[in-house]
């Protein structure tokens, strides 16, 4: 694996399961900036991350492995083990409560010493594994 990218659901509304037209759009634009990297596409349970991944996964004709794994992050050292023994790029789409401890957890087991700010819904972060490095990919 060369990167992995983190990424926060879209936006929506209060008491709702569904992302909102601007939560659909924010993931649409995340898509469109970040075509190109052929990741496996891995989300959460929630139904969020499942309706982002799947936005994800059209644009980028992929499929979209939906675990639960991905949703706490009491899970952090099953799903680190789980994202190391992968030859693919891949995205994890999740809720924020999840993305951005993962993404410090990840970038620390690294050795990427780096303060890690809370991933906005709709935005992702991108881990370079390679080269050691992070960079926010804002909508």
């Amino acid at each position: 694996m060369e990167f992995l990218i983190l990424i926060r659901h879209g936006e929506f509304d209060e008491g709702e399961e569904k992302l909102n037209a601007s939560g659909r759009e924010q993931i649409q634009n995340l898509a469109a900036k970040i075509k190109g990297y052929s990741p496996k596409i891995y989300s959460s349970l929630g139904p969020r991350s499942i309706e982002s991944a799947t936005i994800l996964a059209k644009e980028w004709r992929s499929e979209v492995t939906s675990l639960d794994l991905f949703h706490s992050i009491e899970n952090a050292r099953e799903a680190f083990d789980l994202l190391k023994q992968s030859n693919e790029n891949v995205v994890i789409v999740s809720r924020g409560e999840f993305v951005t401890p993962f993404a410090a957890y990840f970038a620390r087991d690294l050795g990427i010493y780096t303060q890690i700010k809370p991933i906005p819904k709709g935005d992702g972060l991108l881990i370079d594994i390679k080269s050691k490095t992070r960079a926010t990919l804002f909508v």
